[in-house]
């Protein structure tokens, strides 16, 4: 009672306090032992769960891409596009470009961002800022101003 007795209290707080149940409703936890509502308690319930689904393999296959009941086809944004082909091309270990550096970016090289693997490709940050002609931009931009 937070270093409070009980006779210090009025009659009042003493009822305002009380347990709504008696120890008797109480079991012992199986898992921490503690005494609780439920066995197991539910922190140890909660404690134990992963978050992950154990579907079958057919049934994970059926749920990806247009047979998931969110898919929205190509009405997303670019950013969705890339993410969609960044998880089925695989990243090379150089640039697919100039072949020397560390590539780090996924270039689309129509300019159309539709759902096709062969329409990206890896590139380093040189070779893609160059794709863009964003290179030649940023070195004709005066330097300190606006």
């Amino acid at each position: 009672m937070s270093g409070i007795q009980e006779s210090q209290m009025s009659e009042f707080a003493q009822n305002a306090i009380a347990p709504t149940g008696t120890e008797e409703h109480l079991k012992s936890c199986r898992i921490c032992g503690g005494m609780k509502k439920a066995d197991p308690c539910r922190s140890c319930t909660n404690r134990r769960r992963t978050g992950t689904y154990h579907w079958n393999p057919e049934s994970r296959k059926k749920r990806q891409s247009e047979g998931n009941p969110l898919w929205k086809g190509d009405n997303v944004g670019i950013e969705a596009v890339h993410d969609w082909v960044r998880r089925r091309k695989d990243k090379p270990l150089f640039c697919e470009r100039c072949g020397t550096g560390n590539p780090i970016d996924m270039a689309n090289i129509s300019g159309e961002y539709k759902r096709d693997i062969n329409d990206y490709e890896w590139l380093c940050r040189r070779c893609h800022m160059v794709s863009d002609g964003r290179l030649a931009n940023f070195k004709t931009m005066k330097r300190g101003g606006y």
